[in-house]
């Protein structure tokens, strides 16, 4: 009967070593390659997510909503195969003659959605938009605040980066002033910041 039972124990313990040496291999293989490989793929996701200069210039902010979508986006956007749509929101009511403290005609400050459309396609670097029936949609708004911050911003350009109504990516940067030069350069930051995700 003791016999039986050193037998039964000595099957228990070799069972027991048997399990521990399988558990210790398995985590000096994930450690080594599992664990490193994780490590690796997340540092180069911080390092893609990095925002741009110009976005933190501008207190902007930006939202990637679709990680697959806006690879899938890049490849239609490398290939010049987007359209271009957007409005002006004015927040400030005038009629024709209603002027800023400058003497300036409100409808003079703001540029037309039809420069603003022309400042896009030319940091696309397209000429029109695109006639394919496959195609990435960048939607824009130019929103005018009420007044001008403590920040001294007097508007927002927000810019959508979609397909087919569902939206990869969002930015929102503000304006100074709503000048050609510096709608450009939040055309073209928006532009850069939707590749620094998108890559």
């Amino acid at each position: 009967m003791q016999r039986r039972n050193n037998d039964a124990q000595k099957i228990a313990n070799l069972f027991a070593l048997a399990t521990i040496s399988v558990i210790c291999v398995f985590l000096v293989l994930y450690v080594r390659y599992g664990a490193g490989g994780l490590r690796k793929s997340a540092l180069v996701k911080i390092k893609k997510n990095i925002p741009l200069q110009c976005l933190k210039n501008n207190h902007g902010f930006e939202k990637l909503t679709d990680t697959k979508l806006i690879k899938n986006l890049f490849v239609l956007y490398k290939k010049k195969e987007l359209k271009i749509f957007g409005g002006i929101i004015k927040n400030v009511k005038e009629d024709k003659n209603s002027k800023n403290s400058n003497g300036k005609k409100l409808k003079d400050i703001i540029p037309s959605q039809k420069e603003v459309r022309k400042i896009f396609l030319k940091e696309a670097d397209i000429k029109k938009n695109t006639k394919k029936p496959i195609f990435l949609a960048i939607y824009y708004e130019i929103i005018q605040a009420k007044q001008k911050n403590s920040l001294g911003f007097v508007g927002v350009l927000k810019t959508s980066f979609r397909f087919n109504g569902h939206e990869a990516y969002r930015i929102f940067l503000n304006l100074k002033n709503y000048k050609k030069d510096e709608i450009q350069a939040k055309i073209l930051c928006s532009l850069r910041s939707f590749e620094n995700n998108a890559k």
